[in-house]
């Protein structure tokens, strides 16, 4: 097993959570292997969620709700998540577009 192949998964998840860093207060990986990537991560609520990475998506393991809902991005499962998120989101995607003007 290649460290590129059993790195995947972590790599493409810190990647993703680091570019969406604006909407969360922190993020840790916890652990990673060829198939998946587990991260905890705080929302600016303050929830703490455990979330994994398959190949399948993006689910959250430490709650009961939508504790078998997979998304397709880590967007996706932050905007169900954390109506901060979503708040701050647009607040970003605001800036920009105004800077364009």
């Amino acid at each position: 097993m290649s460290s590129s192949s059993s790195s995947f998964c972590h790599t493409e998840f810190q990647r993703a959570l680091k570019e969406q860093a604006f909407g969360i207060k922190s993020f840790a990986m916890v652990s990673s292997s060829p198939h998946q990537a587990t991260a905890s991560i705080v929302t600016l609520e303050g929830s703490n969620l455990l979330v994994q990475l398959t190949t399948q998506g993006y689910s959250i393991t430490t709650t009961n709700s939508d504790s078998n809902r997979v998304f397709e991005t880590i967007e996706d499962l932050l905007q169900a998540t954390s109506p901060l998120y979503i708040k701050r989101r647009q607040e970003v995607i605001f800036a920009k577009l105004s800077k364009l003007s």
